[in-house]
């Protein structure tokens, strides 16, 4: 190993010091490009398991006192081609986003020096910002140290590392200057064998209409609502497998060592499952004592006390300023956190809060502008509706096809928005994203009418306020060219806004317009029994809750309410599957109310059909949508 630097070590100092983490991690000036590579290592090329085996050795970091010391060794390499195949598409994808930010800060005048490197070498060996990606590396390398991450262990006869790279972001401010250099240490999670390296994967999010409901909640009742930011959460979570992965670029170490992983990493498949793992664990141990919702498992609730997950953003509502004191040390003590205090974005949304009149809003403006620059239309002349009604779309035939990806992007980033502030545009994106498969010319026309749309409403946003709740159900009739099937769709309002909404095309064709609406009336339905639930839970918390029983919906088709009342007409309607009686059912066991409206105060018809400018208007206003005015 002459003219290499060689493996570092300390004395091992007494356990639970803060001298058992990593220390003399690589300094930016050790950093340098890599060498030749060597021959890969040998050992057998069938995948081995070793969930019950440990390997001869070395151990951890912290029992030897072994460092990750500054320089640069050349990493062993898998050369199948499946991952030459694999890699070269992950690249590829990595090459195509850089792209897109540079065409999406047009402005920036050093765009051409600040893409982002795709690889270690290009990063390192940057003329302009080689220093600044040296101390970012620096940075996550000492991160990994300090959660104790990885142990170094000899590359013996069994193991099968995964690869791993390092990825390169640029953070950008609103304007496109660039604000910060981020690298992360990735594994390929896509090497990883199922039952070999990762198990289950799945790790619940918190659903977008727990977060709208406890908005409108926390307007009413004026408490606190904080968020804090995990750093590095995925390095926390804690691995039942043993997991090998090879030497990454930039840590120095004699030649046949590799890393055992002691926790999750990035990219691993398995990370985000055993992060939730980790945490679930701590919000409901005796220190918070705070019991997760079966409903949303991503939901905590304690007296007083509401915590909502997404990954490693927690959304905190507490009665008051000392208990959320409490609580914010009482995680920064077991988590590395990061306190980004009063909440004003959330998952893509502007939070905007008045508490003297006890109202909350929401938007995505910004979000808007982004995907309107992205397709470039941040100029384009907008329109009243996001879908002519005149117009009915059917699968593509003769007219000539477009671009299928370019369509699925913008289906895509319209769906984002619809899902977090905006149900107006619902209908459209329901009927659009049949087409995704084949697009022609006319469903491109109509998607981006959607976009020209948004332009002249980019402010559009929810206000919550105190208010009732009740929801509304309604289907049209027949309403698709292709195989004649109805699309329902329902709302429900708290506090004068919407919380959640549907519009879905129905899986049976409907025999009448009181068939279509009973099939409307049941996804209504479920989701009010759902929300019951949820709010039934919530009341742990002691949050003032509308206390709705039953939850009214409103219908505006006479046969439909009568059917939930006495089965009648049974020569009519024997033919409707059983499992829609269950609208039938809960209105009997008086969990929901369904109460006639007239059809011009029908909420949920902008979600089953394209209206004309007068009624589409009216009805956005009626789901709670407005600019926000302070």
């Amino acid at each position: 190993m002459k003219g290499r630097a060689t493996l570092r070590l300390v004395q091992k100092p007494t356990v639970g010091t803060d001298e058992d983490d990593l220390e003399a991690m690589p300094k930016a000036g050790d950093l340098h490009a890599p060498a030749k590579e060597t021959e890969p290592s040998s050992g057998p090329d069938y995948p081995v398991k070793h969930h019950n085996t440990r390997s001869k050795g070395p151990k951890t970091l912290q029992d030897h006192g072994k460092m990750i010391a500054g320089g640069m060794v050349d990493v062993p390499s898998r050369t199948s081609r499946r991952l030459r195949r694999l890699t070269q598409k992950a690249e590829q994808i990595q090459r195509e986003k850089a792209a897109l930010a540079a065409a999406e800060h047009p402005n920036n005048q050093n765009n051409g020096l600040e893409s982002e490197p795709l690889t270690f070498k290009e990063a390192i060996g940057d003329p302009t910002h080689g220093k600044a990606w040296k101390t970012a590396i620096k940075s996550e390398l000492d991160s990994l140290g300090k959660n104790k991450v990885i142990s170094l262990t000899k590359h013996q006869s069994g193991m099968r590392p995964i690869s791993c790279k390092w990825v390169f972001k640029l953070k950008r401010d609103l304007t496109g200057r660039v604000i910060r250099h981020k690298a992360r240490l990735v594994v390929r999670g896509f090497t990883q064998r199922h039952g070999i390296d990762y198990d289950e994967t799945f790790a619940p999010v918190a659903k977008y209409t727990t977060i709208r409901t406890l908005l409108a909640l926390a307007a009413a009742a004026d408490w606190e609502i904080h968020q804090m930011d995990v750093k590095t959460a995925f390095l926390a979570g804690d691995l039942d497998e043993q997991i090998f992965m090879e030497l990454p670029e930039g840590i120095n170490a004699p030649a046949n060592t590799i890393c055992e992983l002691k926790k999750s990493l990035y990219g691993l498949k398995q990370a985000p499952r055993v992060w939730y793992q980790k945490l679930d664990t701590f919000l409901t141990s005796k220190n918070l004592k705070l019991v997760r919702s079966n409903t949303d498992h991503s939901l905590y609730v304690g007296k007083h006390l509401i915590i909502v997950v997404y990954v490693d953003d927690l959304k905190i509502m507490a009665k008051d300023t000392t208990l959320m004191r409490q609580v914010k040390d009482s995680l920064s003590k077991e988590f590395e956190m990061t306190d980004l205090g009063e909440i004003s974005h959330y998952l893509g949304m502007q939070i905007i809060r008045n508490r003297q009149n006890r109202t909350i809003h929401i938007n995505q403006t910004a979000y808007i502008n982004t995907i309107l620059k992205r397709f470039g239309l941040e100029g384009c002349v907008a329109v009243s509706t996001p879908m002519d009604p005149k117009i009915k779309l059917a699968q593509r035939t003769d007219e000539a096809p477009t671009d299928k990806h370019l369509y699925q992007q913008i289906i895509g980033s319209l769906m984002y928005a619809m899902i977090g502030t905006r149900p107006d545009i619902a209908f459209p994106i329901q009927q659009l994203s049949q087409f995704s498969s084949d697009p022609s010319v006319t469903h491109m026309q109509a998607a981006k009418r959607v976009l020209r749309y948004l332009q002249g409403t980019k402010r559009l946003g929810i206000t919550y306020r105190e208010g009732q709740f009740h929801g509304y159900a309604d289907s049209d009739y027949a309403g698709d060219v292709d195989n004649a099937k109805s699309t329902g769709g329902y709302t429900f309002l708290m506090g004068g806004g919407s919380i959640c909404w549907s519009s879905k095309k129905q899986s049976t064709v409907a025999t009448s317009t009181t068939h279509a609406e009973y099939i409307a009336g049941f996804e209504a339905a479920r989701e009010a029994a759902w929300l019951q639930l949820l709010l039934d839970e919530l009341t742990v918390s002691e949050i003032s809750t509308p206390n709705v029983k039953p939850i009214v919906i409103y219908e505006d088709n006479s046969g439909c309410i009568a059917l939930t009342k006495n089965p009648e007409n049974h020569s009519r309607t024997k033919h409707i599957h059983v499992k829609y009686h269950y609208l039938r059912q809960q209105a009997e066991a008086g969990e929901i109310k369904l109460t006639q409206c007239k059809t011009d105060n029908m909420t949920a018809d902008i979600l089953t059909k394209a209206l004309p400018r007068d009624k589409h208007e009216r009805f956005t206003t009626m789901m709670g949508l407005d600019v926000w005015r302070s």
